[in-house]
């Protein structure tokens, strides 16, 4: 019963915070040491989806053995409801685990949660100073009439709009092919101060520790070095422990010319 418990407290595939999940492995620690039998596992399992055959044969010694993993394609699915069943041998408890992974055309779905927004902007931007002599960015809108340059620094802004405070936000910006990235955290840029970020092969991340409710408003820059007509995929932000609260930017197309 407290297994079942702590598996309904979860929010999405995790719990909000480390805290919270430490205190579930504790407490799972607990329970095992006080029931050693569900550390034994059955002597053979079998599965079945929608009728056909997945394994059958022993399994792994013990919760904590390496276990069986099965595969099922896309092709096996049906529409509608379907049937995944388990059988085993022997004592000890059977655990099992599912996931699902799908490639959805881009944009994707649209994001519905209204608790957290995200848009994404790109701007021209020229390097200034104040008059401390603080490096500072002046930016100017991208249009059809002037479009982006190669080699030129190109400021990407993303825009949180939050109904309450979150914690632990991580935002994932995809690279648009053609470009790369500048710097992720560049003086003179708007962030808020406990942002972390990469700058990794196919996209930027930032990491940021609270947003308070409202805009919270996120810079860093890229280069174009080819020209053409690109896309950029989606951004996505969300709690990174809260996994059920995701939401996307539109997917937007950038035109890249030569130098004049």
């Amino acid at each position: 019963g407290m297994m079942r418990r702590l598996a309904r407290a979860r929010a999405g595939r995790g719990w909000r915070t480390t805290r919270a999940s430490g205190i579930a492995a504790q407490a799972l620690a607990a329970y095992l040491q006080a029931h050693p039998a569900d550390l034994s596992s059955p002597t053979r399992a079998s599965a079945k989806f929608n009728g056909a055959a997945l394994f059958d044969g022993a399994v792994g010694n013990g919760a904590f053995s390496p276990g069986v993993t099965l595969h099922v394609t896309g092709a096996q699915l049906r529409a509608g409801e379907n049937d995944l069943a388990l059988t085993r041998e022997g004592g000890g408890t059977l655990y099992w685990a599912w996931s699902a992974h799908a490639n959805v055309p881009s944009p994707g779905p649209l994001s519905t949660d209204t608790r957290l927004a995200v848009k994404r902007e790109f701007l021209h931007a020229s390097r200034t100073a104040d008059r401390r002599g603080r490096p500072r960015w002046l930016v100017t809108p991208v249009s059809d009439k002037d479009p982006i340059r190669v080699g030129e620094a190109v400021l990407v802004r993303l825009t949180l709009e939050a109904k309450q405070a979150l914690d632990h936000m991580m935002l994932e910006d995809p690279k648009p092919a053609g470009f790369e990235i500048e710097q992720v955290l560049p003086d003179g840029a708007d962030r808020p101060w406990d942002t972390a970020a990469e700058a990794r092969d196919d996209r930027a991340v930032f990491f940021i520790g609270s947003v308070d409710e409202g805009a919270t408003v996120i810079e860093y820059l890229i280069r174009p070095e080819l020209s053409g007509t690109f896309t950029a995929l989606p951004t996505s932000a969300g709690p990174m422990y809260d996994p059920g609260l995701r939401v996307r930017s539109s997917e937007q197309k950038l035109q890249v010319v030569a130098k004049p």
